[in-house]
């Protein structure tokens, strides 16, 4: 994380037999991002599942496109974003079918999660489907903490700080336990529980910490996410 504005674009082309799992993580001050993937041939898979976590006056605005040009492949895009303390995010995302993508399968998720009164989030999930004999669905929402979830967690001896944290921890997991990588995975969940403690984040010292702790078991780490699973 610095301040430094970014402008990040990258174009993913796959071509016969890939398969490709793309796990995505952003917490830079000031990003722009657009990525766009191309499936371009047959029997063709392409998974993304990314998370941000923006706060203090950070801004982010992210282009996610799945392009099928050609048929009998899918595509699937996830991503998840909590803004808080006048952070701001833009998640737009694209599907698009040519006309000789036929039985393409196409799925896209952008969900951003509100979390302070002075905090924006705009999501605009978006299809152009020129072949009838396709699937695609997409999904989008901006989201706020919900007064009964709340109640009920600090009805069992929770702070309304703690709960709200928890509650962002389950909403940003639905998208982390997608992940295939799973030193990335703790990374990535150390890099938000410093973000939660408004700490300043250095991936370099979290690599270090990871690489030194040998006697660490992922599986371990995997329980933890499962025991807030449910809030999300």
């Amino acid at each position: 994380s610095n301040n430094i504005l970014k402008f990040v674009n990258f174009k993913n082309i796959l071509k016969s037999n890939s398969n490709v799992n793309f796990d995505l993580a952003i917490f830079d001050k000031f990003s722009r991002y657009r990525f766009e993937n191309f499936l371009d041939a047959r029997n063709v898979f392409f998974n993304l599942n990314g998370v941000n976590f923006s706060r203090n006056d950070e801004k982010l605005d992210l282009y996610l496109e799945l392009n099928h040009t050609k048929g009998n492949n899918v595509g699937k895009v996830s991503f998840r974003s909590v803004v808080s303390e006048n952070a701001e995010s833009i998640l737009k995302g694209m599907i698009k079918i040519g006309k000789k993508s036929k039985n393409s399968d196409s799925y896209l998720s952008l969900h951003s999660f509100i979390a302070s009164e002075n905090s924006k989030s705009q999501v605009l999930p978006m299809l152009m489907i020129d072949n009838n004999e396709v699937r695609a669905t997409h999904s989008g929402s901006s989201l706020q903490f919900d007064e009964e979830k709340l109640f009920y967690l600090k009805s069992r001896g929770l702070s309304e700080e703690q709960a709200k944290s928890l509650i962002l921890e389950g909403f940003l997991n639905y998208s982390i336990m997608l992940m295939k990588d799973k030193i990335f995975i703790f990374k990535v969940k150390n890099l938000i529980s410093k973000k939660f403690l408004n700490e300043k984040l250095n991936v370099d010292d979290i690599t270090k910490r990871f690489e030194e702790a040998e006697i660490l078991k992922i599986e371990e780490f995997q329980e933890f996410f499962e025991r807030h699973y449910k809030y999300r």
